[in-house]
């Protein structure tokens, strides 16, 4: 029955092309292409901020774990009211909030990737602050774009087993996945806190662990992480309202588990320029009170050099 449904395929042919497409993003994605090749330009102009002590506590846990935690209010004192302007946004679209496929019937959009930004945007307004900036940029070191952008309302999901990214998986797409992670509401134990596996990332102890695969990214076997990573080494994130995950989302990860309740999460991403998707969103016209930096994080993702 198998055979005669796909009589019709080539399979020498089909299993050859998977090893040269499997060969093909082995080589793109190596460090010496990915950083010194596609990145040359983004690493060219890119300048190293000053960063503040807070700062570099972040980026040297990122770059040692892969994962880093942070408040807002300490992040971004007295520069505006960030959390209560996005808070207000989430009430406001709630009542339009929408699933985005039928697997992943737990979680509701309050906004989805290819959201059209106004300048006034409480979202886009955080995702440019430039001290979110200036970290994305220093753990990448180059400079990268604002890529993706999703607000997610998570739902409890009773007795149901973990699915799809409430499993261990890592994302696909870039050699880097740099991801700033806000909690809109309160999260313990009970409501999806983003779990990380320490050192899973590019260069951690970690990474050999079902390592990542492109261009769709993986998941591995049931129960293999728990079987290879003491739990000294698996980090739950929780906190108040407000809590700032900064993740390189290449590592393994998990969340949205919720048992009781509900959370509402602020996911962004920042790219290089070897990222293998499109930016989805709609950008606004250049404000003139952004500077180079901000500018370039939302203009072209692939600038005429890049």
């Amino acid at each position: 029955m198998f055979l005669k449904r796909y009589r019709h395929i080539n399979i020498a042919a089909y299993v050859k092309y998977l090893f040269a497409r499997k060969f093909y993003y082995a080589v793109y994605m190596s460090y010496p292409i990915w950083f010194w090749v596609l990145n040359r330009y983004r690493r060219s102009i890119y300048q190293p901020p000053s960063l503040t002590a807070l700062q570099k506590r972040i980026i040297n846990d990122m770059m040692r774990d892969g994962v880093a935690l942070a408040h807002i209010d300490d992040l971004l004192p007295s520069t505006g009211a960030y959390l209560e302007n996005i808070q207000t946004y989430a009430k406001q679209v709630r009542p339009f909030a929408k699933g985005k496929n039928s697997i992943k019937t737990h979680f509701l959009y309050l906004m989805l990737g290819d959201i059209s930004f106004t300048r006034d945007n409480p979202v886009l307004q955080f995702a440019l602050a430039r001290p979110i900036l200036d970290m994305m940029n220093a753990y990448m070191g180059m400079a990268t774009t604002f890529h993706s952008a999703e607000f997610i309302l998570t739902l409890s999901v009773g007795d149901a087993l973990p699915i799809s990214s409430q499993q261990w998986h890592r994302d696909a797409g870039d050699k880097k996945i740099c991801r700033t992670f806000l909690y809109a509401s309160d999260v313990d134990e009970t409501s999806g806190p983003f779990i990380y596996v320490k050192g899973s990332h590019y260069r951690g102890k970690w990474r050999g662990v079902s390592p990542q695969s492109h261009p769709a990214g993986g998941y591995p076997p049931i129960h293999a992480v728990e079987r290879t990573v003491p739990v000294s080494d698996i980090m739950t994130c929780l906190g108040r309202a407000g809590t700032i995950i900064f993740a390189d989302t290449a590592g393994l990860h998990k969340g949205g588990y919720i048992k009781e309740g509900e959370r509402q999460l602020l996911s962004l991403g920042y790219s290089s320029g070897a990222a293998l998707d499109d930016r989805k969103f709609t950008v606004p016209e250049i404000d003139k009170s952004w500077d180079d930096v901000q500018k370039f994080a939302i203009g072209p993702e692939k600038p005429s050099k890049r």
